[in-house]
């Protein structure tokens, strides 16, 4: 049931909204990410865009998925921050 509030003029409600925001153990700021990742917050923001990582946008942040850090991490192992490979996948034979 919805009813008008006067005297703060806003909408409230009787009934329970369902949840929508993920768990967020899952998910960490973009300055961790490039704590972890050995990079800038620049970088992982990029790399967001280029959607090498996986992140949700909440307001005017992003939270970034651990997995996807993790997948990342796993992926460039070994190379260096400059290698233009850096991030391609590599086929294992």
């Amino acid at each position: 049931m919805m009813r008008l509030s006067t005297r703060f003029r806003f909408f409230a409600c009787d009934t329970a909204l369902p949840t929508l925001m993920p768990d967020l153990s899952e998910f960490m700021t973009v300055k961790i990410a490039a704590q972890e990742l050995g990079i800038t917050e620049a970088g992982v923001r990029r790399l967001i865009k280029i959607q090498k990582l996986e992140a949700l946008p909440v307001g005017k942040i992003y939270l970034v998925s651990r997995k996807s850090v993790k997948e990342y991490l796993d992926q460039t192992r070994g190379m260096s921050k400059n290698d233009p490979t850096r991030g391609k996948i590599q086929k294992k034979e």
